[in-house]
Order: C-alpha cells, then sequence, then structure tokens
C-alpha cells in the first residue's frame, strides 16, 4: 500500500492483518456470517459507518462503502455489535433525548430509536 497507515488502522483478520486508509477506527464488527465487516470512522463529521465485504477466505476487505452517516445534531455512535439477526446495536450519546440505545437493521434503517439513558 502506497500511503501512510497507522498503526490503529491495522485490523487482524483471521489471523492476517489488513490495512485500511485512515481514518477509519478500530472499533469494529462482523455480519453473523463472517462476510461483512463493520468499521466506525474516527474523527470525521458526519460520523460515519462503513461496510466491507471479507473476502479471499478472510483475508482481505473489498467494496468499502458507507452503511450509516450520523447526521450533525442526531447524535455519537459510541461502539456498536452485531446480533445474530445481522441488526447493530450501538450505543448513542449527545445529550439529552439521545443517550442510549439504537437499532438498525442490515440494510441500515433505524429499526429503535434511542433507549436507555
Amino acid at each position: 500500500m502506497s500511503q501512510f497507515v497507522s498503526l490503529a488502522s491495522l485490523l487482524l483478520i483471521f489471523g492476517k492483518t489488513q490495512a485500511l486508509p485512515p481514518p477509519l477506527g478500530v472499533r469494529d464488527s462482523f455480519s453473523p456470517d463472517e462476510t461483512k465487516m463493520y468499521i466506525i470512522e474516527e474523527g470525521v463529521s458526519p460520523q460515519v459507518f462503513r461496510v466491507y465485504d471479507v473476502v479471499d477466505n478472510g483475508t482481505k476487505l473489498a467494496n468499502g462503502r458507507t452503511f450509516i452517516s450520523v447526521e450533525r445534531g442526531t447524535g455519537v455512535a459510541d461502539g456498536f455489535r452485531v446480533d445474530v439477526d445481522g441488526n447493530l446495536w450501538c450505543g448513542w450519546g449527545g445529550g439529552a433525548g439521545l443517550d442510549g440505545v439504537v437499532i438498525f437493521n442490515s440494510a441500515g434503517k433505524l429499526t429503535q430509536g434511542a433507549f436507555g439513558g
């Protein structure tokens, strides 16, 4: 890879490292069948979740694309996990009325607004 890649942008995937261009963070999760990897971009506004296809027997990521874009004033994702049905459960912050957990389906559509607090 010809461009600089920070240590935080190296991800361990099935025993091999795959370099991703900064500012991708290391908060990540796989789809239930491990064919997709979700990553939150760090240090960008709006905050962006990206999804990559896991290819070549789990040794590479391909076809990176925006999955969710968190617009200013709608909260901030703070960690996430994917459940067995492919839904992304995200810790959410941003102040009163936004703090809690939100759930996005595998198509990136909000299925449950913030609950908790």
